[in-house]
């Protein structure tokens, strides 16, 4: 579970219904499940082995808010990112009591 907290919690802005819309609009999604996508341009590459893998800006709704998540692999998004986006706050919290997906509390989810 580290690793969507790093992806997810520990990266994500706030921004605005927008912002979102903005970006989502800008180009076709390079991928997009309910209320997550990937920009459709990578902004970057990172090498995993002797590969290269692009990265892509990551935006999703959750609770009512909209975020900024940060880069993702199109791995990343549909390995980790997806099943995580699609828990519920007050159902799927971790021992210390924050979402998996947008790192809120259990009082204020």
């Amino acid at each position: 579970m580290k690793k969507l907290n790093t992806l997810l919690i520990e990266k994500k802005k706030e921004v605005t219904a927008e912002e979102y819309d903005e970006m989502l609009g800008v180009l076709p999604p390079e991928r997009m499940s309910g209320n997550a996508f990937l920009v459709g341009e990578a902004t970057d590459h990172v090498k995993v082995g002797s590969r290269y893998y692009p990265r892509f800006e990551l935006y999703f709704q959750h609770s009512g808010r909209y975020y900024y998540g940060g880069l993702a692999t199109i791995k990343d998004f549909e390995t980790f990112l997806i099943p995580v986006l699609s828990l519920c706050c007050k159902s799927e919290m971790q021992a210390s009591g924050q979402c998996l997906a947008c790192g809120a509390d259990g009082l204020s989810a």
